[in-house]
């Protein structure tokens, strides 16, 4: 099977399971406390004291699960929503464009950009541009710096954040 062909197995699996998801927590990643209606991480995500814009917390180092898994997949739940990604490349190297698929169920727009080292901030070079299927949005992206990038990824009913490793 084809690269292509297994990262959309990949997705549609995703997609079950994202949809037959209840709101609880997933049993091997317990849901850390947080004060009702504060952002709250990534499993294993180091957070700052300071929030983007969206009041999504950004990572201030890189956490144990910035490093892609072999298909490209990464998945987070955030305030209010949950964000998956599949990255169409092996790693994400700085100045070597690569396609990122996102999948967020959700209501009006998708907007998503990348908070970066020393409090850089970038958005795609191509996109969001709708996929046919719903929630669905392919999007470009091209990094100047090596580091931890962390996604925001925000609809009406919330955001998610996902932290990447970017290499040289």
């Amino acid at each position: 099977m084809g690269r292509v062909a297994r990262v959309w197995t990949a997705l549609a699996c995703v997609g079950v399971v994202t949809a037959c998801a209840s709101g609880a927590p997933a049993p091997d990643r317990p849901a850390s406390p947080s004060p009702a209606g504060s952002p709250s991480a990534a499993p294993g995500a180091s957070l700052s004291a300071d929030a983007s814009p969206t009041g999504v917390p950004v990572a201030s180092s890189c956490p144990a699960d910035a490093v892609l898994d072999p298909v490209g997949l990464s998945s987070r739940r955030g305030v209010g929503a949950a964000v998956t990604a599949i990255f169409f490349a092996p790693a994400v190297t700085v100045g070597r464009e690569v396609k990122i698929v996102w999948q967020m169920p959700g209501t009006a727009g998708f907007t998503v950009h990348a908070d970066g080292p020393g409090g850089a901030r970038t958005g795609p070079v191509w996109g969001p541009a709708a996929h046919s299927e719903p929630d669905q949005w392919g999007t470009g992206w091209v990094f100047r710096r090596p580091g931890c990038w962390t996604f925001v990824a925000t609809r009406a009913d919330g955001a998610a954040q996902l932290t990447v490793r970017v290499g040289r």
